[in-house]
């Protein structure tokens, strides 16, 4: 029976104040409504990525390859964490103060915020970033500002300052063996650079010129004799250990040498025919140097150790050509999955979900004032009570600080 009256008091408590009821929900409608207007706009750029090494990782379980030292790094990191992927490694990189940093430069946040230095535009950045990682292994980084232009841009700069980190700190094998052979390079091209100097100071002091194919052709044949004397010579002291002095062997290698030697003589004293003026040149080039054996041999040299050094320049050029190309893969970087895009619509402030919360407020506010005021007057209105209050206003009439009518 008290229950079934209390709850007929509320009933007929709410009907006596269903126009205060109206009053506070219309107000909360209304501030509802208004508060919006009153909040910055805040746009939201949001970009993620996947760690890539968790994919080189499964792939090179399965085919036998062996991770790098920083996939081993991150996945203790992760294990320790109890990260589901080592990307609590790349999350820590992207709040520490140097990927802050490099993204306050390149954005301009400090500008854009209107602070001058470092440190506020670091708290700043910080306050407006949010970072998060799923179940699946998917870093989410979201950032709000008052441009979507900068929300979107410095978004996209967490990732790929990220990276620039990452490659500045990891040194793969592919990339020691390109520096190694970058160096040698540079070492091959200098010397090869010094031997053709040397050749044009040699070719300008004796007026050799190398200015058509008959000069090529006729040091082709001198050193071709020479190297037919020098084999035949080889010959003569090898027969010398199993054959006797005077045996047709011996004899036939002899009269080859002294008839190779006849042959190379005779180059070396021919006179040269010039019927034109380019084979002038090309005449006086080859007596200039057929005529001098110690020429010869010296511009012989020369052209043998360009030859050499060209060869040697370019394999090393090869070689590091494909050393880069192999480093470039060996490149540890995260995997863009979606770059951010510049936001149509503000993130905050949420009109809708502020509308509701003032009017959910609103409306239970409208429900307990009654309550209570009524169990207030209840409260006064008991004889204990009200004697109570009686002394209370007594007192503070005559403290001169509260005035009872």
């Amino acid at each position: 029976m008290n229950t079934e009256m209390r709850l007929i008091d509320f009933i007929y408590l709410y009907s006596t104040k269903l126009k205060f009821l109206a009053y506070v929900t219309l107000a909360g409608v209304i501030l509802g409504l208004s508060i919006p207007f009153f909040i910055p706009k805040k746009y939201a750029g949001v970009a993620t990525f996947a760690s890539s090494s968790k994919t080189k990782n499964s792939n090179s379980v399965m085919g036998g390859e062996s991770a790098g030292g920083l996939t081993v790094l991150t996945s203790a990191l992760a294990a320790a964490a109890g990260s589901p992927s080592g990307n609590i490694f790349y999350i820590s990189l992207m709040k520490s103060s140097r990927v802050e940093d490099m993204i306050i430069n390149q954005t301009k946040l400090a500008e854009h915020y209107g602070v001058k230095n470092a440190a506020s535009a670091r708290g700043l950045l910080e306050k407006n970033t949010f970072i998060k990682e799923d179940l699946g292994g998917i870093v989410t980084i979201t950032f709000y500002d008052k441009d979507p232009k900068i929300a979107a841009l410095v978004a996209d700069a967490y990732i790929t300052e990220l990276n620039s980190l990452l490659n500045s700190m990891s040194i793969t094998e592919a990339q020691k063996h390109s520096k190694f052979l970058g160096e040698r390079l540079k070492i091959a091209r200098d010397e090869l650079e010094i031997l053709e100097n040397k050749l044009s100071d040699y070719q300008r002091k004796n007026k050799v010129i190398m200015a058509d194919t008959q000069l090529r052709a006729g040091l082709e044949i001198t050193s071709r004799i020479e190297s037919s004397i020098y084999a035949e010579r080889m010959r003569l002291k090898a027969l010398r250990e199993v054959e006797r002095e005077g045996s047709p062997a011996m004899l036939e290698t002899e009269s080859n040498i002294r008839t190779l030697e006849d042959q190379l003589q005779s180059l070396y004293k021919r006179p040269s025919s010039t019927k034109s003026m380019k084979n002038k040149k090309s005449g006086e080039a080859i007596s200039s140097l057929l005529g001098s054996p110690e020429l010869l041999a010296e511009y012989n040299r020369f052209i043998r150790d360009i030859e050499t050094r060209s060869i040697i320049y370019s394999f090393l050029l090869k070689e590091y050509e494909m050393s880069l190309a192999n480093a470039a893969k060996e490149k540890i970087a995260v995997e863009v999955i979606d770059q951010a895009e510049i936001p149509t619509g503000p993130a905050s402030p949420n009109k809708r979900l502020i509308l509701l919360l003032s009017i959910a407020i609103s409306v239970l506010l409208g429900l307990i004032i009654p309550v209570l005021t009524e169990a207030w007057k209840n409260y006064r209105a008991q004889p204990a009570n009200a004697e109570i209050f009686s002394k209370i206003h007594r007192e503070l009439r005559s403290l001169k600080i509260y005035k009872v009518k």
